[in-house]
């Protein structure tokens, strides 16, 4: 019998993709024999395909294509394979085969780039590039993305005249002629309106324009806008395409100078000529005059970037004076219309300052109508007050039945203040915006441009003006507090919470005096009031006095400015008052209070208080208090009862959205049912109480309940949640589950942080991230360690350092202690043996050495462990053998956390004591690969004085393989090679060698890079040996995302000029009780790219400087090379190697 040779190469998967397409069975035949690499490359093979023209092929077959191409192209990771695949493809599809596989190889752009080219040399020789330039346009002209072409590369007339021969796409051919006219423009010949025309004798230009006259006769092949840039671009040299020109559409000429800006050319001579033209130009002057004068350069795309926009405008507005003001007064935006002003006053001196005023006066109109746009019933009350005809007063009197439901959603962008200034006008337009209910103030910053998030000045002069207005306290309150509650930057949150508290703080005691509608202000406008009155104790009654407000963050900030029990006799009663408050949210106040400090003069009261309470968590939090145990009489009597509690009256309203559908039963350990109400009074604990950790109430309603079918049930509420949306106003569900999900609550959070962190919805990662930490299991907090170390969002990884910090915190451990006591035992005992019960068989497994496990039966040595037999007990046999495999999972993700963490310790250097070591690396069995293959050192003021490592038989040794003792009070640290000389290294490889031992990462073998001389001493704050350096920037963002780095701030036009990456050694506590990172943050500044990837063109970037600071400090604060850690130059150097290639400097040890 013949057997087929496994290896063999049929390429049957792109095949069978191909005839779906429509590829005919002659090309796909020769498939297998051009592409096999073990046959010498056949181009006569080829000759014989007549190429086909391919249009879209659509999403499912594009897919296909992908996957196939993936299982026979790349997994072969063949040079010459690619090649061959890049000549078979323009074979049988011409300069169309882009959309049919050309782009879809999983290789990067770069290298793509460069054996696609390798390919067309090959075959073509001096056609290569006019080629490459046909298929990339083609591809581009049916993508409707022409002007993306190429970019800089076009600026070779002659290779974009010859590409037309190698494409039939007429807009591809159109296109490149434009192309080529305008590369082929001398400067001088761009003045406005002046006919000089090149020479007729010139091939090149004659050609072009030939097609471009050619193509008018084809105009129902494309849209006409495109046929009219390539008249315009020919009009530049002939006399003939101005005439041409002159039968264009009118309407047309915004759209040809749009077109004309986005493409990579010189976009001035199109200008001159629509310019020259006699009419249709009030929508063309409204696009150029908003336009931006950016250098056209490929980190702006180019996009509406026009440095000669004032000569252009100049022009026009001395052609065309009526119609030019006319567009200036109608322009919305005041900042480009004082800009079209001057620019009219410069070439026309009969426009006064009259003028000037009547212009003011439209664009406040302008400012009216946006702010009316959304509440036309009230235009003459807006326009009054604005104008100043009306007092605020008599305002808010007159729109009052409507004023919360006003609404300002109006699209123009006004920006008089940035054309003006704040005067009485745009002091009266942030007024009118601050009286609104609605949460957003957005417009604020469109229509006067009053920035109060990112302006100090503007935040600072807020308040001055609503009180020169006389706008009531209640509503500047109630503002203010919305410009905090709709700014999700942190810092800038609390940067506006600190000027509007210190403006605020002057006017106290007027507010205190003022009857303020709580109810009606925002939850941040409260907060705001609660600061106002937490900095002075004189206002401690009014602070009691809120502690009835319906908001949990308000009450939870009133106790953090409330004096404690036992500062005088009047707090006292107040407290005693609040503790037998029937409001339960008082009495919850009382408690946080006593919790800070108890005075034994409360103990009868917080007794009495015990004995009555009904709420089962106060219950609890009392009996800590008290130092009690809840009789259990009271516990017995509970289950019932806090089940009825919990489920009374409309309470259950809550989860009803869970209960549209029955869930999977749950059983008690007993076998029988629990039934519905008790599952339901377990997720009210979170849902109403609030409840974010185990508490005594949620540990006895759950403790007869099977672990496996509860770690289900949670499973399925999420899941529930998850197919609602994921509300925010739902997220008890993160706490519920993680707490009793078990392991596999712990991968499905993950999974869902990470989604939630790229899609915009960092609030709920970052909550997700505290719940996680709740699970409690090693797992769940390895894996928030890992987040806090290298996780991309900045707000998830807060919240994980915070977590972890709170957690540390509480068991009295710094944040390096706790990393090290989560990593789990999995159970082993000392002998490395942890067994597993199946009732009347038990298996012992072994955690060996090289971190592999051996099974026995009795001396029986099994591969795996067994199903349950018929004799086995079967629920034993059924936890034994979950446990099994929930151990393999753990030790597995175990393992990676830990190899992560520690190879982090080479970038950033942290120290154990000998003990600590000891207790990590010793006694817990899944560190002893890392103890046993990796090289530690001893130091002394931060000094490596000794190196050392850990042998199988339990013993340390050195170098020279002495036996080595630990001082008593050693600080241990894991050796970086840029430590040690070659020789040393050397030996230690020997001797890692000798005994066969494999290091879990590359510690010895590690490249090393120091500082040059030269970089010590010249630019000392910034690493400058990348500087120049070109890289794609897709390839850019990949490789820096893969190493950690974080993208900058996004600047204008969408784009971004930095990747940042922060590595916190460790936090400090600071006097004030605020926690400072102690590390470095580096920042690698290039020429920019445009944020969104996904709308992003390949093109190339340049590498500028890298610098670095402190952790957390200021960007320009930068720090001399030579301070920071040799380590951390190092590590940083050599992922700068690996992301953006050779340095300038190289220097390796």
């Amino acid at each position: 019998m013949l057997y087929a040779n496994p290896n063999a190469q049929d390429f049957h998967h792109i095949a069978e993709v191909f005839r779906k397409i429509g590829i005919p069975e002659k090309a796909i035949s020769v498939l297998p024999d051009y592409l096999n690499p073990e046959n010498e490359r056949d181009d006569t093979l080829l000759e014989g395909i007549t190429p086909t023209e391919f249009g879209d092929i659509g999403y499912s077959k594009r897919s296909e294509l992908e996957k196939a191409i993936r299982k026979d192209i790349d997994r072969l990771n063949s040079e010459e394979v690619y090649k061959r695949w890049f000549l078979y493809l323009y074979a049988i599809a011409g300069a169309t085969c882009s959309n049919i596989g050309l782009h879809s190889v999983n290789l990067e752009f770069e290298k793509r780039r460069t054996f696609q080219m390798s390919a067309w040399k090959e075959k073509f020789g001096n056609d290569a590039e006019a080629i490459d330039y046909a298929i990339s346009m083609t591809s581009s002209a049916t993508n409707s993305s022409y002007y993306r072409f190429m970019h800089d590369e076009l600026k070779k007339p002659e290779i974009c005249l010859k590409a037309m021969q190698f494409t039939e796409n007429v807009l591809a051919k159109l296109i490149l002629a434009v192309y080529a006219l305008n590369g082929l423009t001398p400067p001088e010949k761009k003045t406005f309106l002046q006919k000089i025309f090149s020479p007729k004798n010139d091939p090149l230009v004659e050609e072009a324009l030939k097609y471009i006259e050619t193509a008018t006769y084809r105009k129902g092949q494309f849209e006409e806008r495109y046929l009219w840039l390539a008249v315009a671009q020919g009009a530049v040299f002939s006399e003939k395409h101005l005439k041409l020109f002159a039968t264009a559409n009118t309407n047309l000429y915004s759209n040809i100078a749009n077109i004309a800006l986005e493409m990579p050319i010189d976009p001035d001579g199109i200008l001159d000529v629509i310019e020259s033209q006699t009419d249709g130009k009030q929508d063309y002057i409204q696009y150029i005059a908003r336009t931006y004068v950016h250098k056209r350069e490929q980190k702006y795309y180019y996009r509406n970037c026009l440095p000669s926009r004032d000569k252009h405008l100049k022009q026009l507005a001395q052609r065309f004076p009526a119609i030019y003001k006319r567009q200036m007064e109608l322009e919305e935006n005041a900042e480009i219309a004082v800009m079209m002003q001057k620019i009219l006053m410069e070439v026309n001196p009969n426009y006064t300052q009259a003028d000037a005023f009547t212009l003011q006066n439209k664009t406040k109109e302008h400012c009216i109508s946006a702010l009316s746009e959304d509440n036309p019933k009230y235009r003459q009350e807006i326009s009054d007050f604005i104008y100043g005809k009306t007092s605020a007063t008599d305002f808010l009197a007159q729109t009052a039945p409507n004023l919360a439901e006003m609404r300002l959603w109006g699209g123009m962008s006004v920006n008089y203040i940035s054309a003006y200034g704040i005067d009485e006008f745009a002091e009266r337009c942030i007024c009118f915006q601050c009286m609104f209910n609605a949460k957003e103030l957005y417009p604020i910053g469109r229509v006067p441009a009053f920035d109060v998030r990112d302006n100090e000045k503007h935040a600072s002069a807020l308040i001055p003006i609503l009180r020169k207005h006389e706008v009531p306290l209640e509503l500047i309150l109630n503002a203010c507090g919305r410009f905090i509650e709709g700014c999700y930057d942190a810092k800038k949150r609390e940067k506006m919470q600190e000027i509007f508290v210190g403006e605020l703080q002057k006017i106290a005691d007027e507010i205190v005096q003022a009857n303020l509608n709580f109810k009606s202000m925002w939850v941040e406008g409260r907060i705001l009031y609660v600061k106002i009155l937490g900095t002075n104790r004189k206002y401690t009654d009014q602070l009691f006095a809120m502690t009835d407000d319906g908001s949990k963050v308000v009450r939870g900030k009133i106790c953090d400015y409330l004096p404690l029990a036992g500062a005088n006799e009047k707090t006292d009663e107040k407290i005693l008052a609040l503790l037998q408050a029937k409001k339960i949210s008082k009495r919850e106040i009382a408690v946080t209070l006593l919790e800070k400090k108890f005075p034994d003069s409360f103990r009868e009261a917080v007794q009495k208080a015990f004995e009555i309470e009904k709420n089962a968590g106060l219950q609890e939090r009392f009996a800590k208090l008290l130092g009690a145990e809840i009789p259990e009489e009271a516990k017995s009597v509970a289950t019932e009862d806090i089940v009825t509690s919990l489920t009374k009256g409309n309470k259950v309203a809550k989860i009803a959205w869970l209960f549209t559908d029955p869930f999977t039963a749950v059983h008690k350990n007993d076998g029988t049912e629990v039934d519905e109400k008790t599952m339901k009074a377990i997720l009210l604990i979170y849902a109403s109480e609030g409840s974010t950790t185990r508490t005594e109430i949620s540990e006895k309603l759950t403790a007869d309940i099977k672990p496996v079918e509860l770690e289900n049930f949670t499973g399925e509420v999420f899941a529930r949640w998850i197919q609602k949306g994921a509300e925010a106003k739902q997220k008890w569900v993160l706490y519920l589950y993680a707490i009793y999900g078990g392991l596999q609550a712990v991968t499905s959070i993950q999974h869902y942080i990470k989604d939630w962190s790229e899609h915009s919805r960092g609030a709920i990662a970052s909550v997700a991230v505290n719940a996680l930490a709740m699970n409690g299991s090693s797992s769940a907090l390895m894996a928030v360690d890992n987040m806090a170390r290298k996780f991309k969002n900045r707000q998830v990884r807060g919240a994980a350092n915070s977590a972890l910090e709170e957690s540390a915190s509480a068991l009295g451990i710094t944040r390096e202690e706790l990393a090290d006591r989560i990593v789990p035992d999995l159970g082993f005992d000392e002998n490395l043996c942890r067994v597993f019960d199946y009732g009347t068989r038990q298996f012992n497994v072994y955690l060996t050495p090289d971190l592999t496990l051996e099974i026995f039966e009795g001396e029986k040595k099994l591969k795996n462990l067994p199903k349950a037999g018929a004799k086995d007990d079967p629920e034993k046999a059924e936890i034994a053998s979950k446990a099994f495999k929930d151990m393999k999972k753990e030790m597995k993700n175990a393992i990676q956390s830990q190899k992560q963490r520690l190879e982090y310790v080479l970038l950033c250097p942290r120290t154990w004591t000998a003990d600590g070591w000891k207790d990590l690396f010793i006694r817990k069995p899944i560190m002893h690969c890392f103890a046993i293959g990796l090289i530690w050192g001893v130091y002394e003021d931060n000094k490596l004085i000794q190196t050392f490592r850990y042998t199988e038989e339990g013993t340390l040794n050195t170098v020279d393989e002495d036996e080595y003792t630990l001082p008593e009070n050693a600080v241990i640290g894991l050796v970086h090679p840029i430590e040690l000389d070659e020789d040393m290294i050397s030996q230690w490889q020997e001797q890692l060698s000798d005994y066969e031992i494999t290091q879990p990462f590359p510690q010895l073998s590690r490249p090393v890079y120091r500082l040059t001389d030269e970089e010590k001493k010249c630019n000392v704050d910034t690493l400058q040996r990348f500087t120049g350096n070109e890289i794609a920037n897709m390839t850019l963002l990949s490789r820096m995302t893969k190493y950690g780095w974080n993208k900058g701030s996004v600047e204008d036009a969408g784009y971004f000029y930095s990747f940042y990456r922060s590595d916190v050694i460790r936090q400090e506590k600071q006097p004030d009780g605020k926690m400072k990172p102690i590390g470095y943050d580096a920042q690698l500044h290039f020429s920019g790219m445009y944020v969104a990837g996904y709308d992003m063109d390949m093109e190339t970037v340049t590498i500028e400087k890298v610098n670095f600071t402190n952790a957390g400090a200021r960007w320009d604060d930068t720090l001399d090379l030579n301070e920071i850690d040799k380590r951390y130059i190092s590590e940083i150097i050599a992922q700068l190697m690996a992301i953006v290639g050779t340095s300038t400097q190289e220097e390796t040890a």
